[in-house]
């Protein structure tokens, strides 16, 4: 499906008046996504484009294959604004952004991203293709492929100056234009200019309302032929070359699902933290989750807050950069990392599972909009929405394998329980599913704001409604209440150690006994700003540093951090078993598990 192509490097110089490549391409970039940056605040375009009702919708995904390959290609649709690309690291970009100083207020940008994957899954290529949408029709300015072939990777990127018309404005069939300019190619370090020539015939297609566009494509000496199929509201269904014809599939497609790994929380006590830069200067690409970051080999999975983009961090460099993006579609608004799947609900009320590559996997219909992180459980991941509906989607495929219903709106986390689901709604009702979406009891416990379920062999659930300094203890089994004890601390946090639970607000760190809900000490040394843990630790961060905590209650370990300021948005600590992050404005600490 990712073609590739590049010219001979024996290419003339460029003639006198055209373009050149400089070091000034960063600074270009950079003035072009901070103007886009200010022209996305509160401004959207104001017009619509002849061909918007051509190209597919942001965040639209298909899959095609091929009788002549056992790959998929999976196409992944996007309307992005300058900010998103200038922050999505994509070659060439900066480059035709300094050669072409495109306004950044009126520019307007589609994205195609295709990620060609074998019968196991495994990436053999990859390419974008980024059309800007003209006043004559959708010109391609970047054409961008990686392809590994018998274990030999090619690179290859090419921005085109004037971008190909590969679609005019008002297409029909029996039409024909011819689009020329010049293509910068850069392939293994080498940059090479060579004129390109497009020649495009559009006929009628045997899919009703569509065209088949065929394009004689010469840059350089090197030439080829293709054939695509554009369809309105569809873009590109079938695409036709000298090697292979892909057309739309539906065959479903089922990943391997990574075990569940427990967190060995024993081991903090011997952590070294690594820090990395973020955000150090105007140049860097934004860095601020929006949700909380997952784990990766390498790196971080996190929602962007600038962009509705779902974007990887690689963080092997002491300046952490990114490796690559993908467009959930509409704005994503919760996400979580379950081994090497991230999967991300937005507002068009689409769950996308994305795998460790950037490549989407697998994607299933909301009932509504959820606000929280979906949770695993088993080998299912389980989403509650605001339309009261709890969801049970197979974590390997996306099929719905059961949905139940609490007639009220829900907005706080479900929290797993071994073969148990709890979930609390805005009406108070805390109800347990089992994992066949029964319902087995459910209690009246106040709009939630934090609930722990402890460990042994008559577990309780210890719960904290808003606004109130009172914890309540029910039964695990039946949902009886076992205790109940005012504490005079509002909880932000409940932490399940093996012996105590520890509530944690800005203000305060308490440990709790899990019996009675007595106070077994209290510890404010220093305001803590998020918390996890497990065993018989509890991680905290503080203003100006890490601090481990001992379950009774004294620090263990302490760790400076140049996170700037953690009293914001933006601040997270997370870990799984691999490793343990924590992320602020200004930088990232990370520490590898022993």
């Amino acid at each position: 499906m990712v073609q590739t192509m590049v010219a001979h490097p024996e290419a003339p110089e460029p003639r006198p008046g055209e373009f050149q490549l400089g070091p000034a391409i960063v600074v270009g970039v950079v003035v072009f996504a901070l103007l886009a940056a200010t022209a996305l605040i509160g401004r959207p375009f104001a017009s619509t484009h002849p061909l918007d009702s051509w190209f597919p919708t942001d965040g639209y995904r298909a899959r095609l294959s091929s009788e002549q390959s056992e790959d998929i290609a999976y196409f992944e649709w996007s309307r992005p604004d300058g900010l998103s690309l200038a922050n999505a690291n994509i070659l060439g970009y900066s480059a035709w952004v300094y050669v072409t100083d495109p306004d950044p207020f009126e520019t307007r940008f589609t994205r195609l991203h295709i990620v060609n994957a074998d019968p196991t899954g495994e990436t053999t290529a990859i390419a974008d293709t980024i059309w800007t949408l003209d006043t004559d029709g959708a010109r391609a300015v970047i054409d961008y492929s990686f392809v590994e072939i018998a274990g030999l990777v090619e690179a290859r990127v090419a921005f085109l100056v004037p971008g190909r018309l590969d679609l005019p404005v008002n297409p029909v069939a029996g039409q024909t234009w011819v689009s020329k300019g010049q293509a910068v190619t850069m392939d293994r370090g080498e940059v090479f200019k060579n004129d390109y020539k497009a020649s495009f015939v559009a006929t009628a297609s045997a899919r009703p309302t569509c065209l088949d566009v065929t394009m004689d494509y010469q840059v350089g000496t090197v030439s080829r032929w293709e054939r695509r199929t554009w369809c309105p509201g569809l873009g590109i269904v079938d695409v036709a070359d000298s090697r292979a014809t892909w057309g739309l599939t539906m065959a479903a497609v089922s990943v391997e699902v990574d075990p569940i790994t427990p967190i060995n929380f024993a081991a903090l006590d011997n952590l070294t933290f690594d820090h990395r830069i973020i955000n150090a200067h105007a140049y860097d690409p934004t860095i601020s989750p929006r949700t909380s970051p997952g784990l990766l080999s390498g790196g971080a999975v996190f929602v962007d807050r600038n962009t509705p983009d779902l974007r990887f961090l690689r963080l092997n460099d002491q300046a952490a950069t990114i490796g690559w993006d993908a467009r959930p579609g509409g704005h994503p608004t919760a996400s979580a990392t379950f081994g090497s799947l991230t999967v991300v609900a937005n507002t068009n009320r689409q769950l996308v599972a994305y795998n460790s590559d950037g490549r989407w996997v697998w994607e299933a219909r909301l009932s509504d909009i959820t606000m929280v992180p979906p949770v695993r459980v088993g080998d299912l991941v389980m989403v509650v929405a605001l339309d009261g509906t709890v969801s049970a989607f197979e974590l390997a495929s996306g099929a719905l394998s059961w949905r139940a219903n609490m007639g009220v709106e829900i907005r706080s986390a479900p929290v797993a329980a071994g073969e148990k689901i709890l979930v609390a709604n805005q009406a108070g009702a805390l109800a347990c599913f089992d994992l066949q979406g029964r319902q087995l009891w459910v209690a009246d416990a106040g709009i939630p704001q934090a609930m722990v379920v402890s460990l042994g062999p008559d577990p309780v659930i210890v719960y904290a409604a808003q606004n109130s300094m009172i914890l309540r203890a029910y039964s695990l089994a039946d949902g009886h209440p076992v205790w109940r004890h005012r504490v005079y601390e509002n909880a932000l946090d409940l932490i399940g150690l093996d012996q105590i639970l520890v509530l944690r607000n800005n203000a305060v760190v308490l440990g709790i006994n899990w019996s009675s809900g007595a106070v077994l000490w209290r510890w404010a040394d220093a305001r803590a700003y998020a918390a996890i843990g497990g065993g018989k630790r509890v991680l905290l961060l503080a203003e100006s540093e890490l601090i481990l905590l001992a379950d009774g209650g004294w620090p263990v370990q302490r760790w400076p951090h140049e996170l700037g300021d953690v009293t914001g948005i933006g601040v997270f600590l997370v870990a799984d078993a691999d490793a343990v992050l924590a992320i602020g404005p200004k930088g990232i600490e990370i520490a590898v598990l022993p």
